[in-house]
């Protein structure tokens, strides 16, 4: 599967250590199956920084699945919302990957 990341820089090597708190799916590294939803990431930055890039990465969604603790939501439900309140709020995840809502084609 194609995943696609919206910065200011291209990022070859995502490290975690690099991100935000208290954001929408809590400190981690944003993708997205969604080219202009990168893209559109992208362009912000651009409009900050003067420089907007879009990596893409190959990943094995099963694999991911299998060896690491994935959250998945079927769509925009009260469970996804609650979760994106307390990730804004500083609360930790206890998950490595979290999948659904606005990643969802």
């Amino acid at each position: 599967m194609t995943v696609y990341h919206g910065s200011s820089i291209e990022v070859k090597n995502p490290y975690v250590i690099h991100s935000r708190n208290n954001v929408d799916f809590g400190k981690g590294f944003y993708i997205t199956p969604i080219k202009s939803q990168a893209e559109k990431w992208a362009e912000r930055y651009k409009l900050k920084s003067g420089k907007g890039i879009v990596s893409l990465y190959n990943i094995n969604l099963d694999k991911i699945k299998a060896e690491c603790k994935v959250l998945e939501f079927e769509g925009y439900t009260e469970q996804w919302l609650d979760f994106i309140v307390k990730c804004r709020n500083g609360e930790n995840s206890p998950y490595d990957v979290i999948i659904g809502g606005c990643c969802k084609r």
